[in-house]
């Protein structure tokens, strides 16, 4: 599989080991989503971290998907996200066509480091006041489907 690096076109103190992290052809691991879970916990309390634990295994089969392990992210493709989004580093790489809905099958991912995803998933959830379901869709019953869905999973890091 070849993986082509679009370079960040500001580079912040996170943004840039997530490229060197990423030249050094090291994967995200569930490590760095531990760390960044525990974060969050420490920063908005355990019932906040727990959500995001939830939604950060449903989206990344418990951190094993090949996205998050090349993007640290739950998949996050370029230009689908409102700010504020940082200016990082992006990947290409070939998917399932059939799972992409705007039939490609090469995505470009921004390359995060879990702890800024997971911030900006905080923020995100805010932002709709609490509201995750959104984050799947703006259809309510789809939020709702998703909501249900995301509850079953077990947290392991909180």
């Amino acid at each position: 599989m070849k993986v082509k690096i679009n370079k960040p076109l500001l580079i912040g103190s996170l943004a840039l080991f997530t490229l060197i992290l990423f030249k050094a052809k090291k994967m995200f691991t569930e490590l760095d989503a531990k760390k960044a879970i525990l974060n969050i916990k420490d920063k908005y309390g355990l019932e906040m971290a727990m959500l995001i634990e939830q939604m950060f295994r449903f989206e990344t089969n418990h951190f094993k998907s090949l996205q998050y392990k090349k993007t640290g992210t739950a998949g996050l493709t370029v230009g689908k996200w409102p700010a504020p989004v940082p200016k990082s580093p992006t990947v290409t790489f070939k998917t399932n066509p059939a799972l992409d809905s705007a039939g490609r099958s090469q995505i470009d991912y921004i390359v995060w480091n879990p702890a800024e995803f997971t911030e900006f998933l905080v923020n995100y959830i805010k932002r709709y006041n609490g509201n995750f379901g959104r984050w799947f869709s703006t259809d309510p019953e789809k939020q709702k489907a998703y909501i249900n869905k995301v509850s079953q999973v077990k947290t392991r890091f909180v």
